[in-house]
């Protein structure tokens, strides 16, 4: 089983470098590297052209990531393929761990791994993308009932697909919008439909560090503000506008209302609360769609989602500035992506 593995890159000569050796350094012998370069304008070029013996390079002009790898997984040749953005680093034995499952059961369309949170130097930060995975499973029943947060699951570089899956789907919309979808990731689109299309495989160890730099592409801020809580909700409002129209186009009957009511988790209503504390214009949830949301996404266990209650009840009763205060921390905790700059 040949693999794939893609590296997009934008204005990250700094990284890629790295991120290109760790791709080199893998384990398993049988597999290609190919990096799309999306006209970045520093170094990258000088860098991406040093390994060219290696890899297969491709240079396009800058039309973002999705269409950068569209790009790359239109030249691949690969039977399973993982995206790795250019400023991570896998490590030596991924894809020796993330194809197991795939070799084991054709029914497997992904297989995810856990992402250790790194600073500029590699250093690491002691936590990881997920804090927990879900259990491998079939979770297209859930994904139908709870929408696109149906399971936990790491970011770009920490999943491995099967070709199938990329087949059917790539490829990816293309768009530069930040009011539209030019800050869904390709893990976005993908994370959001492959339960439709397959089962599951999580990997119960670190197969790529996950580098926080404060320079990070993506769709945010680097501060707590309602310029980044309503970034992160529009960007959930498109995964369940892409998950109702596949599993439309799949002859299922998508729950678009439900979807929207409950969001991904109970982190993702409160934000909804917090952005009406910033927001005096933005909508706020109901009393019972924020506390009760910890028993509605199906990933929390029960103990916790009773306490998570409690919490978020005396933050709806709280005075506001208190209110919004006890939910930034909360969130630091829950999506960190809103305060480090980075999705």
């Amino acid at each position: 089983m040949l693999a794939s593995i893609i590296i997009g890159n934008y204005n990250y000569g700094r990284f890629v470098g790295e991120a290109i050796e760790s791709a080199l350094s893998q384990s398993r012998a049988n597999l290609e590297v190919i990096v799309v370069d999306d006209g970045s304008t520093d170094q990258s070029r000088d860098v991406i052209e040093s390994f060219e013996d290696k890899i297969r390079s491709i240079f396009t002009e800058h039309r973002g990531q999705c269409a950068c790898l569209n790009t790359g997984f239109a030249a691949s040749l690969g039977d399973v393929i993982l995206f790795l953005d250019a400023d991570d680093c896998l490590t030596g034995e991924a894809i020796s761990n993330l194809v197991q499952p795939l070799l084991d059961d054709s029914g497997v369309v992904q297989s995810q791994g856990y992402l250790d949170v790194v600073d500029e130097k590699r250093k690491s930060l002691g936590r990881t993308i997920p804090r927990k995975l879900s259990p491998s499973g079939d979770y297209r029943e859930r994904t139908l009932t709870r929408g696109p947060g149906a399971c936990q699951q790491p970011y770009t570089s920490g999943n491995l697909w099967r070709r199938r899956l990329l087949e059917a789907v790539f490829p990816l919309p293309e768009t530069l919008s930040v009011q539209r979808d030019g800050y869904l990731g390709p893990d976005g689109y993908l994370n959001s439909v492959a339960r439709l299309f397959g089962r599951l495989a999580s990997v119960h160890s670190v197969v790529a560090q996950y580098r926080i730099h404060g320079r990070n592409n993506w769709h945010g801020a680097t501060q707590f503000s309602a310029e980044a809580l309503s970034s992160h909700l529009a960007k959930i409002s498109y995964h369940i506008d892409y998950l109702s129209h596949w599993s439309t186009k799949l002859g299922y009957v998508p729950h678009d209302d439900r979807w929207r009511k409950w969001k991904r988790n109970w982190a993702d209503n409160l934000a909804v609360f917090a952005l009406s504390l910033m927001d005096p214009s933005a909508s706020r949830p109901q009393f019972h769609e924020m506390v009760f949301s910890p028993f509605m996404s199906g990933t929390t266990h029960r103990v916790k989602a009773l306490g998570l209650t409690l919490v978020l009840t005396a933050i709806w009763c709280a005075p506001e500035s208190l209110a919004l205060r006890s939910s930034k921390r909360l969130l630091a905790h829950k999506l960190p992506h809103l305060s480090v700059g980075r999705v």
